[in-house]
């Protein structure tokens, strides 16, 4: 669990400080979200790379595969836990694009219907201006 509380803590300095753009702070989470689920699998299958105490710990004692199982186990309850704890960005994502794209944030008050219509519509001026 020490290779795990050394990547929460990197996440957490990641997301913490002022000035700090939501946009990256999503790309943020969803990066570690990923990582997190490609650990579980190489985990399940033997393959302790992304976890070094773990793995020094393997090779000096020969942990069981029960005991790798329960790592695994958690892992995946810990992914489970996380995806709860910072729920899929995607129905905000077509505002996430706006604010990207433009580099304005007049969405706060629109629907995403509107949203998405205020993004066709500077994404058809940009390419009407390169005609």
């Amino acid at each position: 669990m020490t290779d795990m509380c050394t990547i929460l803590n990197e996440l957490n300095l990641n997301l913490q400080g002022k000035q700090k753009l939501v946009i990256r702070l999503r790309d943020k989470v969803k990066a570690f979200k990923t990582t997190l689920k490609l650990q579980c699998c190489q985990i399940s299958q033997g393959n302790l790379s992304n976890f070094p105490t773990l793995e020094s710990m393997c090779r000096e004692s020969e942990l069981s595969n029960v005991q790798k199982e329960k790592f695994s186990s958690l892992l995946t309850d810990l992914s489970e836990k996380f995806e709860k704890y910072f729920p899929s960005f995607d129905a905000l994502s077509v505002k996430f694009s706006v604010v990207s794209e433009t580099g304005v944030c007049p969405v706060a008050g629109l629907t995403l219907d509107e949203a998405a219509a205020f993004l066709a519509g500077v994404r058809a001026r940009r390419a009407a201006d390169r005609r």
